[in-house]
C-alpha cells in the first residue's frame, strides 16, 4: 500500500473517473499465478504471453459504471496503483474540487478524441501515435497526431500517469 494515508474523497473521485480500469491509461493488467486463478473464477479471461507474463485486457470486464464489481478480489496491480491526482490530493496540493475538475477535463478531452477517431479502439489508436513519436517519427508525419490527441495525452501525463507511464507527445499548441 502507498505510504501516504488516503483522503476521504478518494473513493468518490475514483468512482467518477475509472480511467485506470476503462482502457484510458492501461491496455492490460499484469497478475501473478494466484491472482490469475482468482480472476478466472470471476469470469475474467487471463492471457499468458510467450514470456510467461499473465494479464487481462482493459477495459476491465468487471468495471460497471466506473465501479469495480470485484473490488475485494482485485489484483495487487489494481490495488497498488495511485494516480498523480490522488497523490496531489493526499499531499494537500489540490482539493477535492480541483481533483474533480481534472477528471472532468480529461474525460472531456477523451470524448473529443473519441468523436474524431470514430469506431476504432481508442487505446490502440493513441498508442500507435505515441509509439511512433517515441521511435522518432515527427508529429507532422502522423495524421492521427491531432491537437485532440496531444491534449488528451498531455493531460494524462500531467495529472494521472506516474512518470514511468508517461507518453511522448509534442507540446500543445
Amino acid at each position: 500500500m502507498p505510504d501516504n494515508p488516503s483522503h476521504p474523497a478518494e473513493s468518490t473521485l475514483c468512482l467518477s473517473c475509472g480511467m485506470c480500469c476503462d482502457n484510458t491509461m492501461f491496455g492490460r493488467v499484469v497478475v501473478d499465478e494466484d491472482e490469475a486463478r482468482t480472476i478466472r473464477t470471476l469470469g475474467i479471461e487471463v492471457i499468458e504471453y510467450d514470456d510467461g507474463e499473465l494479464s487481462f485486457n482493459q477495459p476491465c470486464p468487471r468495471l460497471c459504471d466506473r465501479k469495480c464489481q470485484v473490488y475485494e478480489h482485485r489484483p495487487w496491480t489494481c490495488e497498488s496503483y495511485v494516480c498523480e491526482t490522488i497523490k496531489d490530493l493526499r499531499k494537500g496540493t489540490i482539493d477535492e474540487a480541483e481533483a474533480q475538475s481534472r477528471i472532468d477535463t480529461v474525460l472531456d478531452a477523451k470524448a473529443a478524441l473519441a468523436r474524431q477517431a470514430g469506431d476504432v479502439d481508442l487505446f490502440e489508436y493513441r498508442n500507435a501515435v505515441t509509439d511512433a513519436l517515441e521511435e522518432g517519427e515527427p508529429a507532422s508525419a502522423i495524421p492521427e497526431c491531432t491537437p485532440e490527441l496531444v491534449r488528451l495525452e498531455t493531460l494524462l501525463n500531467r495529472w494521472f500517469r506516474t512518470e514511468d507511464y508517461a507518453k511522448v507527445v509534442p507540446k500543445e499548441g
